[in-house]
């Protein structure tokens, strides 16, 4: 289901104010992002993340191995859900050469 882009960017930002709070570590902030994004990856909403937070989620897919059964998992998220939200993501962000 897509989340609205006004919805999706409260949250980002509720999740990055709890973040710079110490609340999340920065790879707990990535994989909650990642989790949002794949509900609505558009370019709206990947433009509104800041730079860093780009490179650090372009930086955690490009580790996650399609081949491997690898399964990263951030919340009480069934391995099958968060396998196929990386995927979305990755997806998303090959066709927009942001992997190769």
């Amino acid at each position: 289901m897509k989340k609205d882009n006004g919805d999706l960017s409260t949250e980002l930002t509720e999740y990055r104010s709890q973040y710079e709070a110490g609340l999340y570590t920065l790879r707990e902030l990535v994989w909650v992002v990642i989790d949002l994004m794949s509900e609505s990856m558009t370019d709206e909403n990947w433009r509104s993340l800041p730079e860093w937070l780009q490179t650090q989620v372009v930086g955690a897919m490009r580790k996650v191995s399609e081949k491997k059964t690898e399964k990263i998992i951030f919340g009480d998220v069934e391995p099958e859900i968060a396998i196929q939200r990386n995927k979305i993501v990755k997806a998303w962000l090959r066709e927009k050469g942001y992997l190769i």
